[in-house]
């Protein structure tokens, strides 16, 4: 749950949706964009690397006490989900409840799809460039997939 928590809270902090997007188009966070990263996402190059360092140590943690590296994706996604509805749901309310879970096991997927990569950043760790810039891009795609069922999660509350 602590993992959950600090990866919404950071992913919270991204105050431009629209900057992330165009810096993930490739999937890929090269070096030049690292500076737009940090911008995008409130945060300075000191912070980030803390961050994605307590993550990592939480991360371990996880597949030490649960082997997550071994579930399929789907089963993850069951996992996530009820902590996910927890952390999301006083953001997002309890009415439109199909919105709502449509919304949360989008969130879910993104979060088990997260989980799986950073699993992967960390044998990029040899070299702290390619491994912070692994987390940053892992980053970059689950806040943009976030944020695109978020418009998904607005349009359909909308169409009720």
């Amino acid at each position: 749950m602590k993992y959950l928590q600090a990866e919404y809270a950071f992913l919270k902090k991204c105050n431009n949706p629209e900057l992330v997007k165009r810096i993930g188009a490739d999937g890929v966070v090269e070096q030049s964009e690292l500076s737009s990263f940090y911008k995008a996402y409130n945060t300075n190059e000191n912070d980030y690397h803390t961050y994605i360092s307590s993550q990592r140590i939480l991360m371990n943690v996880l597949e030490t006490r649960y082997s997550l590296s071994t579930f399929p994706v789907t089963d993850l996604i069951d996992v996530l989900t009820p902590p996910l509805s927890e952390i999301y749901n006083p953001v997002i309310g309890t009415e439109l409840k199909n919105c709502m879970g449509r919304y949360l096991a989008e969130l879910a997927g993104h979060a088990a799809a997260a989980l799986i990569a950073h699993q992967g950043c960390v044998a990029l760790h040899v070299t702290a460039w390619g491994g912070f810039a692994c987390h940053a891009a892992v980053v970059v795609i689950q806040g943009t997939a976030d944020y695109i069922s978020l418009l998904d999660f607005e349009e359909c509350m909308e169409e009720k």
